[in-house]
């Protein structure tokens, strides 16, 4: 049985996996989209009035099948 996961990529350069699992990978990506669009605006007020150096914030989504895992979605591929 197929089952989709994502990983999230802060910033600060620390990773999160996410423990939720997603039944297709639109709605693993929908979720993603809305992290990274809660990230950036969290990280917009951050930056306000300060020298910030942070990285892009980024998400991956996997397939998982057993014990195979394929990447099948990554969000820097958007740009």
């Amino acid at each position: 049985m197929l089952a989709y996961y994502l990983t999230f990529s802060y910033p600060d350069g620390h990773v999160e996996e996410i423990e939720q699992s997603f039944s297709s990978r639109k709605d693993a990506v929908e979720y993603g989209l809305s992290l990274l669009n809660q990230v950036r605006a969290t990280e917009e007020t951050k930056r306000e009035g300060i020298d910030y150096e942070g990285g892009e914030p980024f998400f991956t989504v996997y397939e998982v099948d057993g014990n195979s895992r394929r990447l099948v979605f990554h969000s820097l591929e958007l740009k």
